[in-house]
């Protein structure tokens, strides 16, 4: 259980830290869909083929 934790945290970390920065409106509402762009194309693959990576197949 404390695997699937441990590699699951980032994601949601991030998730996270996403959530309250737009509650707190600590980022201006036109950087939101750059941002978002940037995370749909470029953060989330990398971070899935890492994942992907570094699982062991056996």
């Amino acid at each position: 259980m404390l695997q699937i934790f441990v590699i699951t945290f980032p994601f949601f970390a991030l998730v996270l830290c996403g959530y309250l920065a737009a509650r707190w409106r600590m980022l201006p509402l036109e950087a939101i869909p750059g941002l978002n762009g940037f995370v749909l194309f470029f953060a989330l693959p990398c971070m899935l083929y890492r994942f992907g990576a570094s699982t062991p197949i056996g």
